[in-house]
């Protein structure tokens, strides 16, 4: 078939003009999608804030209750009281936004839960344990429902932006946990040492966040600021607590051990065996325990330096271990110039 010039030039032509038409189209369909893109952020947005003042004031009600299951004072449960009333006033704001999450009917099926916990709480018919655990879970469900939004964000920045701040809520939930966790130690003064692994846990992950938030912010004329927050008095107050809360644990740690060396088993049976056989491997046991008491009662006088009753109760205790030693090496001397223990 013979092309002539006509078909030719419509040729020239025409191709042009649907690459313009195809590149157009792209453009379009762009803007269409960055429009589209730009009308989902405030009802995101709206829903993030939500999600927040809900998030925040649960936090509240956790605290609260883990208080009042311990310490079963009144203020607790009154405090408790008016914060429930608090949170279901902002719960309602989740039911009344237009921002459907792929989580939606989960998060409404954990406020219904949420009823029944807090009858259980009111009625003190419940541990600490399940009430801190629930809580904790539903608050990830809500962080995550923004997470798990089918808006996609393409805008590099913007994504940017919304990945940081949501993060940022999760770090600010560890330090929530954190916040409870010491509630807990401070009003019973006591810690358990099953939960210490909780606690470093929580540590953990928010140096894992805190390094994520940094990662999102790269980019970011945010990120100095971000970064100053390391410096920031109250983050230091944080690490104050956590020391104690170390220091505590390192306390009654050294006090087992304490107890373990001396007690049965330990450095006063191994004088006893000493006094009764005379062999000459209870003599070593002892001194070997002897030396690890040493060790035990210098860490404890370091860990509590300043606490004078605590110091107290140390001298008086590293006192009669050394009458111990005192006595065992009289023995040994006697019993080395075969001697008997009762000879002046």
């Amino acid at each position: 078939m013979r092309i002539t010039i006509k078909m030719k030039l419509i040729a020239l032509v025409t191709l042009p003009l649907l690459i313009l038409s195809y590149l157009t189209y792209l453009n379009i369909n762009n803007q269409y999608k960055h429009l589209n893109e730009i009308q989902k952020i405030p009802h995101l947005n709206a829903y993030s804030k939500t999600i927040s003042e809900v998030v925040y004031s649960l936090q509240k009600e956790r605290d609260l209750a883990t208080g009042y299951i311990h310490t079963k004072e009144s203020y607790f449960k009154t405090e408790f009281e008016k914060q429930t009333k608090i949170s279901k006033a902002k719960e309602l704001l989740v039911y009344a936004n237009d921002f459907v999450s792929p989580s939606q009917q989960e998060i409404l099926n954990q406020f219904h839960t949420l009823v029944q916990i807090r009858l259980d709480i009111q009625n003190s018919n419940i541990d600490s344990d399940k009430v801190y655990k629930f809580y904790s879970s539903f608050i990830a469900i809500l962080l995550g429902s923004i997470e798990n939004s089918d808006v996609e964000l393409e805008n590099k920045n913007i994504r940017m932006l919304f990945l940081a701040t949501q993060n940022i809520e999760h770090y600010e939930e560890f330090l929530a946990q954190e916040r409870g966790y010491l509630n807990i130690v401070f009003n019973q003064e006591s810690i358990v040492s099953s939960k210490i692994e909780n606690f470093l846990n929580i540590i953990y992950k928010q140096n894992v966040m805190y390094t994520q938030i940094e990662s999102d912010l790269k980019d970011s004329p945010y990120l100095e600021q971000f970064k100053a927050l390391k410096n920031d008095k109250i983050l230091k107050n944080i690490n104050t607590y956590r020391n104690t809360i170390f220091k505590l644990q390192n306390e009654k740690f050294l006090l087992s051990q304490l107890q373990r060396t001396i007690g049965y088993g330990g450095l006063v049976h191994h004088f006893k065996n000493y006094l009764l056989r005379f062999e000459t491997r209870y003599y070593d046991k002892f001194m070997q325990d002897y030396q690890t008491l040493k060790k035990i009662t210098t860490d404890y006088r370091n860990n509590v330096k300043g606490q004078n009753e605590k110091l107290e109760y140390l001298n008086a205790i590293t006192k009669m271990f050394d009458t111990y030693h005192d006595n065992i090496n009289i023995v040994k001397k006697r019993i080395d110039n075969a001697e008997t223990i009762h000879d002046k």
